[in-house]
């Protein structure tokens, strides 16, 4: 039937529509927020051309982040417009029947999940770390970026590599330090020894590190190895609290890179796995949410109006998010593998929208 496939690509044009107006919303409602809160930042080196860079930098991230909320929404939105002109039951007349229904708007919710997936991914990551780097740059002159997410700081006499730094779990929200390496420098600005530690924390005033090497040049491959060892800092703590990034923004590749030199060197891997198994689940996530929201506005469609309709659509798929994020805080706890607790909210909130299909 010639038909099906025309109502097929206008069903996935308005919600195409309606899914870009509501995340540039969203998106310029969030970025403006972040821009009054730079400029409050503002100082010589940092102006205001600094600060519409940098919070330009952050929006692939802020675009992961809102996503699935402009997905539901402006699904919902597309959906209810159709009912309320009444083109969901012409539809239904030419053969347009609820799966069809929902197979087109999961199509173009797996479409669009794919693509924010790689934005978060290849761009996301980088460009915010970048921004993040140029920024305290721009502040105080002190930093410099590696590869990956590692960084480059100077600190009086000492420059220091880090490989990676993250949010370490905690109430305190630390920040970790792993595969560190302190360059020490004589008065000439040369290199007189280093010292490469497997973890470190940083304190106002000071940096502690574990299982400290200790070398001089001039001594060959001897090492000092200490246990714990404490140097004098005269960094800001807030510095790093700035550049460190949560393991649910990295990308997969570097999210199993330091997942795997945890393991290997005995240290929890929790959040990393958990973060691993969010990431690869994201479209998937996004499509159960989608479905349950959908298959709720499509069973109460001939009862309540469009709006509440949509209400109770975004309500059910924001329960979703809400039972994700309890899942995640219960997972360190809950004995089970880490994958079938993350498959858990998607299963179930499936089974709903199957559910409700069925009335």
């Amino acid at each position: 039937m010639v038909m099906l496939p025309r109502l097929w690509r206008y069903l996935a044009r308005e919600q195409l529509r309606a899914v870009m107006a509501t995340l540039a919303v969203l998106l310029g409602l969030y970025l403006g927020i972040d821009l009054v809160g730079e400029v409050r930042d503002m100082r010589a080196g940092y102006g205001l051309l600094q600060v519409m860079m940098y919070v330009l930098a952050t929006a692939p991230a802020r675009i992961y982040d809102l996503f699935p909320f402009a997905l539901l929404i402006g699904s919902s939105l597309a959906l209810a417009r159709l009912a309320s002109g009444s083109e969901l039951v012409a539809m239904r007349a030419c053969g347009f029947h609820r799966s069809r229904l929902l197979r087109a708007l999961l199509s173009v919710a797996l479409l669009l999940g794919v693509v924010v997936m790689q934005v978060g991914e290849w761009l996301a990551p980088g460009l915010e770390l970048d921004a993040r780097i140029e920024r305290e740059r721009a502040l105080d002159n002190q930093l410099g970026r590696g590869s990956g997410q590692s960084l480059w700081v100077r600190d009086g006499q000492r420059i220091i590599h880090v490989a990676w730094l993250s949010w370490a779990q905690g109430l305190d929200e630390r920040i970790r330090f792993d595969d560190l390496t302190l360059y020490q420098l004589d008065g000439n600005g040369d290199i007189e020894g280093w010292i490469r530690a497997d973890s470190a924390e940083h304190w106002p005033g000071q940096w502690q590190l574990s299982q400290a090497r200790v070398r001089t040049i001039g001594t060959g491959d001897r090492a000092e190895v200490q246990s714990l060892m404490v140097l004098e800092s005269s960094l800001d703590p807030g510095l790093f609290r700035a550049l460190a990034t949560r393991p649910r923004l990295m990308s997969l590749r570097d999210i199993a890179r330091i997942r795997s030199w945890l393991a290997s060197n005995g240290q929890a891997t929790v959040e990393f796995d958990q973060a691993f198994w969010r990431r690869l689940l994201y479209p998937f996530n996004l499509l159960a949410m989608v479905f349950a929201g959908m298959a709720m506005m499509l069973a109460l469609s001939r009862s309540v109006p469009p709006g509440l309709g949509v209400f109770s659509g975004v309500a059910l798929g924001v329960g979703f998010l809400l039972v994700q994020r309890l899942v995640l805080g219960l997972a360190p706890i809950v004995p089970g593998p880490l994958f079938v607790l993350h498959l858990l909210p998607l299963v179930v909130f499936l089974l709903i929208g199957w559910l409700l299909l069925r009335r």
